[in-house]
Formats: C-alpha cells, sequence, structure tokens
C-alpha cells in the first residue's frame, strides 16, 4: 500500500509540479487539492486500498506547489523566513498527521481518516482561491 502511494507521489512530483511554472498557481492548487479531496472520498467508499492510493498519491502534490508560491509572493527581504514557514508546516503536518490519522482510525475505523481528511483538503482549497492573488499582468 504504501509503495503504490509513494510511486503515485513520485509520478506527481515529476509531472504536476512543472505545470506551476507555466501556469496560474492560484488555479492549479486548489484543483489539485480538490483532485486530492475525490481521492480521499473514493479511498473512503472503496471496499480495499487498491489502485486508489495511487492516485490519493499523485494528487498530493499541492504542498510541493505552495513552496514557490510562498517564495515568488513574499517581499525580497523576507523571502526565506517565508519559505521556511511554510518548508516548517509542511513537515509539521507530515509529522502530526500519522498521530492524528491514527487516533482517529482506532476511534472511528480507518474510512473516516479519509473522510476528515478530504473535509479538510476542500476547506484548504477554498481558502487558498480566496487568499493568493492573482497574477498581475
Amino acid at each position: 500500500m504504501v509503495t503504490v502511494t509513494q510511486v503515485g507521489y513520485a509520478v506527481g512530483i515529476f509531472l504536476l509540479v512543472p505545470l506551476g511554472d507555466p501556469r496560474d498557481r492560484r488555479r492549479l492548487i486548489p484543483l489539485m487539492l480538490l483532485l486530492s479531496a475525490g481521492m480521499l472520498l473514493s479511498a473512503a467508499a472503496a471496499p480495499r486500498y487498491g489502485w486508489r492510493l495511487g492516485g490519493l498519491g499523485l494528487t498530493t502534490v499541492g504542498a510541493q506547489l505552495l513552496t514557490p508560491l510562498a517564495s515568488e509572493l513574499a517581499v525580497p527581504d523576507r523571502r526565506g523566513s517565508v519559505v521556511g514557514s511554510v518548508a516548517s508546516g509542511v513537515l509539521i503536518g507530515i509529522l502530526l498527521s500519522r498521530t492524528v490519522s491514527g487516533a482517529v482510525a482506532g476511534l472511528f475505523g480507518w474510512r473516516a481518516i479519509f473522510l476528515l481528511a478530504a473535509a479538510a483538503t476542500v476547506i484548504a482549497a477554498a481558502v487558498l482561491y480566496r487568499i493568493v492573488p492573482v497574477p498581475a499582468g
């Protein structure tokens, strides 16, 4: 299961993250988050994990698109601090996710964490769409 998800993630890093350079990140990041939420819902509804985890890994590259966006939006003299904050937030989220998902799954079953993550991902997509400024030009 882990290997399928990681292979999907690697493919996403290779194929989807480079789209952040020529495309409007304000639209691309929420789109990737919504696709990820769809895959989370699909995983929650699945009778078994199966191939859906590969698709989930593929769509979870939104965080890798946030770092260059933060760098682009930051004023030059604060760029390092902003990128460091975003990278720290991503790593803290990764570290906490294992503990939180285990606790939620232990209390409510493994499907619950996928549903909760899908809801949080949709909220994050909406917030980012609203707060990320439209590119000039």
